[in-house]
């Protein structure tokens, strides 16, 4: 991403008229900007409802988890607070699984946006003099 967005940047200012290079740039920021925000929020609701569903799942086939799930998940992660090593390993996995789930997510969007990708015209950069 580094050293993609300036040269996006640089070819997108080539290719718009002089006059509206100040409204290209402020609408790459923009997007770029809204696209993080987006992108955050969607993967941290599929996070939250992964991680809800598979917890639900053990806790109807382990009554015995509810009583270490009173706890913030933060610090059950972190430190264990005091649980058997099977209910921590248990707990950490169902997390570790909501996380793969968004890996699965992330490299399907990024092979729709390769493909995307495919279908836009190559751009030039000016040869010319900038202050012709």
């Amino acid at each position: 991403m580094g050293m993609l967005m300036p040269t996006l940047t640089t070819l997108t200012q080539e290719l718009v008229p002089k006059e509206d290079i100040g409204s290209a740039t402020a609408s790459i920021n923009l997007f770029r900007s809204l696209g993080a925000t987006i992108g955050v929020s969607v993967l941290g609701a599929v996070l939250n409802n992964r991680l809800a569903t598979n917890l639900q799942a053990t806790i109807d086939e382990n009554p015995e988890y509810a009583s270490a799930l009173s706890l913030n998940i933060q610090e059950l992660l972190r430190n264990g607070s005091g649980l058997s090593p099977e209910v921590y390993s248990d707990l950490l996995n169902l997390f570790i699984d909501s996380l793969n789930v968004l890996f699965v997510l992330s490299a399907a969007l990024l092979a729709v946006a390769v493909f995307a990708s495919l279908f836009v015209g190559n751009g030039k950069l000016a040869t010319q003099n900038p202050n012709d």
